[in-house]
């Protein structure tokens, strides 16, 4: 049922109201039609609901539905072919890549009909579009069918010196694109083929890769080998900390794509974002806030990268400990809907964010938690991120702060105490990494703040290596990197602090 709605929310009934395959103004009553309608209005939670709907409790329903379901999927998948036909042609890249592999369909068909004069006459104009879009693939593909053409069936030596030429660019560039792409899985994998390598080992393999894609590096590169030229070098890079060449390389690059004859904006929001990203780790958080202003323009409202991209600006406003600012992003992205219509990785990650958020709400009004109309709900959150808390690194490690923030600002230092053991445990067998040493840190720190009686004092004096080893290793966001700091270790602890002075003056001079 998945694979039906994931082409039904790709053809509704207005896109495909002038075609008779599905979805038009005859056949109402057909089964096809209902389950078709009804699986687009989400009339159907399930198989079985649809079924019972479709055919009550007759005997081989489950069969007939069966045979159903297939039939829809093919006749989506045959009218997929003729949608978007009245759109502009290649008025943007989405649309051009789609246009473009439509009519090289068409064209391949016609030649395999034996039509050749109108394949070949449509696979010259297609041609113009595929070197304008740097659809290289394509492009290669449409020469070698003009050369078979101009070289075997009409001689045209000038046709076919011309289409031959253009085949070798778009060969070499195709290369470029693959090398250029296998060296961001290497980088990003840390793997070759399936036996991992060690960090020396692919440090001494850089070298040689990054000199054979630099020789294809310039405004004559293609977006595609750009995207992954860029994506290779920044995941190296991060490795070092190396956050001044990632803003350079990408700002260069990024004036390349804008140099080009069309805009290929996902790949310019990619190189945008890696390059925000590297503005962060620089303690440029200005410049990071700036670019994701940027690059939110490049996006759609309610769409998943104008989501991401509003997560990051609330990210670095708590980074700037402009909270107030932070919160105002988070009711702004959600003032027509709720988090939880968002799909599961997003809706967690923001999930996550909204309790950091509520929980400075909670300290900056500490007399005020319990009287809060909305007061944050914890195991109700904790039940809502079952992915992170799988995920035994970065994310699983915000999930257990924010739990100890929250007992710690409710003064529960009983459920506080009840997860020492299971942190201590959890520190020693998921944080040995070098990418989660802050993380090992914070939590040993949090564990000895039970250990030693929430007492301010003591708990300051035993935790003061924890704390300059800590400051030590500044903290980072990278895809490499298995640690995310929703707020910053260092100011954390200053709340936790401020937290145990709090309680400690309450319990015994009030």
């Amino acid at each position: 049922m998945k694979m039906l709605k994931e082409l039904i929310d790709l053809l509704p009934p207005e896109k495909i109201a002038q075609i008779e395959l599905v979805g038009g103004n005859s056949n109402n009553d057909t089964q096809l039609e209902k389950l078709y309608r009804g699986l687009h209005k989400g009339e159907f939670s399930s198989e079985e609901d649809a079924m019972k709907s479709l055919y009550g409790n007759k005997t081989n329903s489950e069969a007939t539905f069966a045979k159903l379901r297939e039939r829809l999927r093919d006749r989506l998948l045959n009218t997929l072919f003729f949608i978007d036909l009245n759109k502009p042609k290649f008025a943007e890249y989405p649309q051009a890549v789609i246009n473009s592999h439509q009519q090289y369909a068409q064209i391949k068909l016609l030649l395999a009909k034996s039509a050749r004069k109108t394949g070949i006459w449509l696979a010259e104009g297609l041609l113009e579009y595929t070197q304008k879009y740097e659809l290289t693939e394509l492009t290669y593909l449409l020469t070698t069918d003009l050369k078979y053409h101009f070289g075997t069936l009409e001689i045209n030596k000038a046709r076919y010196r011309k289409y031959d030429d253009i085949q070798k660019v778009s060969f070499e560039r195709l290369q470029a694109e693959n090398n250029a792409m296998d060296a961001y899985h290497l980088v990003f994998h840390k793997d070759y083929g399936r036996s991992k390598i060690s960090e020396s080992e692919l440090r001494s393999r850089w070298v040689e890769i990054s000199k054979k894609l630099d020789v294809h590096n310039g405004p004559e590169a293609s977006s595609k080998f750009l995207y992954y030229y860029c994506n290779a070098h920044a995941e190296f890079y991060f490795l070092d900390n190396r956050n001044e060449e990632i803003i350079s390389m990408t700002s260069q690059s990024i004036g390349y794509l804008l140099e080009k004859n069309y805009t290929h904006k996902p790949i310019v929001f990619s190189l945008n974002r890696l390059k925000m990203i590297a503005f962060f780790n620089a303690k440029m958080l200005d410049s990071a806030i700036g670019i994701a202003n940027d690059i939110e323009e490049l996006t759609k409202v309610n769409q998943h990268n104008w989501f991401v991209i509003r997560y990051f600006k609330a990210l670095f406003y708590i980074h700037k400990r402009e909270y107030v600012a932070a919160q105002k992003i988070k009711e702004s992205t959600f003032n027509d809907r709720e988090i939880d219509d968002l799909k599961s990785g997003l809706f967690e990650i923001w999930r996550t964010l909204e309790a950091y958020l509520e929980f400075l709400s909670a300290l900056r009004d500490p007399e005020g938690v319990k009287d809060r109309k909305n007061n944050f709900r914890l195991n109700k959150f904790l039940n809502q991120v079952p992915l992170y808390q799988k995920d035994k690194t970065g994310r699983n490690v915000t999930i257990l702060l924010v739990q100890l923030l929250f007992f710690l600002a409710r003064h529960n230092y009983g459920r506080y105490i009840d997860r020492m053991d299971a942190l201590t445990q959890y520190r020693q067998r998921y944080l040995k990494e070098n990418n989660t040493f802050r993380s090992n840190c914070i939590i040993r720190m949090m564990v000895k703040v039970g250990k030693y009686g929430f007492h301010p004092k003591r708990v300051k004096s035993y935790t003061s290596k924890d704390l300059w080893k800590l400051k030590s290793r500044q903290a980072e966001l990278s895809s490499r990197s298995s640690e995310v700091e929703i707020i910053p270790y260092e100011d954390m602890w200053e709340m936790v602090m401020e937290m145990l002075e709090r309680n400690y003056e309450k319990t015994y001079y009030e």
